[in-house]
Parts: structure tokens; sequence; C-alpha cells
């Protein structure tokens, strides 16, 4: 059977063509985009590790992008150099839709289902890895960081936790943050913070 290829220049056998010889192709490219108006284009983005990170499209909702170290436009793979581009997927035996990223004391993901934390302080193509850490899933709202301990949404939308690394673990916890006030809190939309001043030390989570 014969095709014709947009990229060859003459109608071949593709059953016995030497593929090694070069001689009658024309490479035009062989890229294809991630993010277009058909594809989708990413939900959430952070800043980690000098790169910026895009994660969640319509049709690669669990895949995360970093940037070029200190090449924050460019996502160019190259051959896999240490401060070259990342492309990946978050694994698991779920299929988790990544609903934010965020950059703590780690690059943590936050999904449907669970949360995960790159474990790398300095993330290249080839050490990039993201671990599972715990199974409450959370909802499109914003993380927010106080005191080292990211605080999220989980995915009943009725409870803040507490992401954070506890030593006993080994690993992050999502410990109950809004257990007192679980009578207030019933659909959770937005949330922010107030950080303290010389005035006042404290804290504040602000909640709608």
């Amino acid at each position: 059977t014969y095709y014709k290829c947009l990229v060859q220049r003459v109608d071949i056998n593709l059953a016995v063509e030497d593929f090694s010889n070069a001689t009658n192709w024309v490479v035009e490219g062989t890229e294809e985009v991630a993010w277009s108006v058909t594809r989708g284009w990413p939900r959430t983005c952070s800043f980690f590790g000098a790169r910026l990170w895009f994660a969640g499209t319509t049709q690669r909702p669990t895949s995360i992008w970093g940037s070029r170290i200190n090449g924050f436009f460019n996502f160019d793979l190259g051959d896999g150099s240490d401060d070259l581009a990342i492309d990946d997927i978050i694994d698991s035996n779920e299929f988790n839709v990544i609903q934010r990223i965020f950059g703590g004391r780690s690059l943590q993901v936050f999904t449907t289902g669970a949360e995960f934390i790159n474990p790398n302080t300095i993330i290249t193509p080839s050490n990039n890895t993201f671990n599972q850490q715990t199974g409450y899933g959370s909802k499109v709202i914003k993380p927010i960081l106080i005191d080292g301990a990211t605080l999220f949404v989980d995915s009943s939308q009725r409870t803040i936790r507490q992401f954070l690394f506890n030593f006993n673990e080994d690993g992050y916890t999502s410990i109950n943050a809004s257990l007192l006030s679980s009578h207030l809190i019933t659909n959770v939309k937005a949330m922010d913070s107030i950080k303290g001043t010389s005035f006042d030390v404290g804290d504040y989570v602000y909640v709608v």
C-alpha cells in the first residue's frame, strides 16, 4: 500500500522504506501545541524555583508544565537539559484533575481527589516527580500561605485544611483548620488573608 505524507517529497512504500535514510524527507516540524482554543488553556499557574508553572487544560487535565529556568515564557523541551522546560503528568491510581498548583515550601498540586508535592527544591526534567501526600481533594479556590502552612478548601467545600509537613509522618498532612467553626462554613466561594503588621501581629483568614 502506498501513502503520501505531508512531509515527504515523493510517494514511497512504507513497508520497505529505510527510515534511516533521510534523503527523501523534509522535516517541517515535529512539535504540536499543547494549549489552544480547541485543546484548552491552563486553569492554574504559579511561580516556583525560577520557573513559571501551568497546569490543567481541557484535553490534558492532569498535566503540568514548567518554563525554562529564568525564562518564564519559554517552554521549549529541547534535549531535556536541567535548565529546559518540563512537561509532566500527575500519575496516580485515580483520575485526579488538577485544580490548583501552589508554590509554597514545595511545589504543591491540589487535585479533585488528592494532594501532591514535588519534593525537589530545584526541579529539573530528570528529577521531576510528584508524590501523593493526602487524599481529601480540593475545589478551584486559590490556596493561601499562613505561617508556613498552605490553607486550601477540600472537595466537600465545607472544610479548610492546613497542608503542612509533619516530621512524625515524614510527609505532608492536611489537618482540619476550621473544626471549631464548621457550623459557619457551608459552601466556600473564595478565601484570602491579611498578614500581621507592627500594630497587629495576627494573621486573619477571610472566607466567603
